[in-house]
């Protein structure tokens, strides 16, 4: 039986899915041919999937969907086209790093023995925090080994609101019995995978963070998806949480609007672009009363002001959190970092002019 299947779905991208096949796919198979499949699963329109198809070797199973079937769809499609042992979903733009795959594929036998179901995988986040390591078994304060129902318990007291939000982080031990119900359940929501990933697992599943970097995840600044839709997609699954696991979510549930709120800020100062947010803000801003806390109330004074007015003093927070975290708060260090946001702030506005 195949140990892993790889999946890979993709949308108009044919440049990156020939970089992430010359770069790893077409090793992965020369090294590992016996104990993998590679699955890709296309939304593209026809004369880009010509292209992904052309740029793709004969061993990657391929699958055209007949029409665009949306990101959710495609994430279940991926699925029910998996035969592995266990599945690994990851985005068609970023790096696998050589060396963390290999620790990854040495390890998965171990896994398969022991009857261990999720491996949590430690990336690199490449944006403004300098390839930042994160592993997020310090980040939701839990032992190496554990199990599920642990886990979803400490994401209350976490900066990021329930595992699997970043889908190529984690490998998993297929299983299909809820698959359509989680495809009916959560039709349209853009954090499909997090449910998908929960109903494949246990309670009681084993779960085990590696400690080899497997990812180097590449952030994207000009994003179409509307921060509302973001908002109600992961608010959704978090009740889900709540519901199937009988989580106390609601920490995690004020930590997922103050992240909305961030994201507004980064958006109008320059750092990212979301779609229509200068006026779909004000729907957002309305939430506010489920969330009353200091920090909540004063970011949501500082979305409302002009953005020009904000821009400085939030580049120099930003400037000192990201010395802070990477253990080098210093003056010199902040001004670094002011320097460098404020750069590439400036770039990115003209990009997206």
């Amino acid at each position: 039986m195949t140990l892993l299947s790889i999946c890979i779905p993709t949308y108009n991208r044919p440049e990156q899915i020939k970089t992430l096949y010359q770069t790893f796919l077409s090793r992965a198979f020369h090294e590992y041919g016996s104990q993998i499949e590679i699955i890709v699963c296309d939304n593209s329109d026809d004369e880009e999937a010509s292209l992904n198809r052309s740029n793709l070797g004969p061993k990657v199973h391929y699958y055209k969907n007949k029409v665009n079937i949306d990101f959710h769809g495609n994430i279940i499609q991926c699925a029910k086209l998996a035969n592995g042992q266990f599945i690994w979903i990851i985005s068609d733009d970023d790096l696998i790093l050589w060396n963390g795959f290999q620790s990854l594929m040495d390890y998965l036998p171990h896994a398969s023995n022991e009857c261990i179901d999720c491996i949590m995988l430690p990336y690199r986040n490449d944006d403004f925090n300098k390839n930042q390591i994160l592993n997020d078994q310090h980040e939701w304060g839990v032992e190496k080994d554990t199990n599920l129902l642990i886990l979803l318990n400490a994401v209350g007291y976490s900066y990021n609101h329930a595992p699997f939000c970043l889908f190529s982080n984690a490998v998993i031990r297929l299983n299909k019995k809820r698959l359509d119900w989680v495809a009916n359940e959560f039709q349209g929501n853009y954090n499909i995978q997090i449910p998908l990933f929960l109903c494949m697992l246990k309670p009681e599943s084993r779960l085990h963070f590696l400690d080899t970097v497997v990812i180097q995840y590449t952030a994207t600044y000009h994003i179409g998806l509307p921060l509302p839709t973001f908002y109600k997609s992961m608010k959704d699954v978090l009740l889900f949480i709540g519901r199937e696991y009988g989580v106390d979510v609601t920490k995690a549930s004020d930590l997922l609007y103050n992240k909305i709120l961030s994201l507004i800020m980064a958006h109008r100062v320059g750092i990212c672009n979301y779609k229509n947010t200068d006026r779909l803000r004000w729907s957002l801003l309305t939430k506010l009363p489920q969330h009353l806390h200091i920090k909540t109330v004063i970011l949501a004074f500082m979305v409302v002001m002009p953005g020009i007015l904000i821009r400085i003093p939030y580049i120099f927070y930003l400037s000192i959190h990201y010395a802070y975290a990477n253990d080098e708060l210093s003056i010199k260090k902040v001004i670094s970092n002011f320097n460098e946001l404020h750069h590439s702030i400036s770039l990115k506005n003209k990009k997206y002019i």
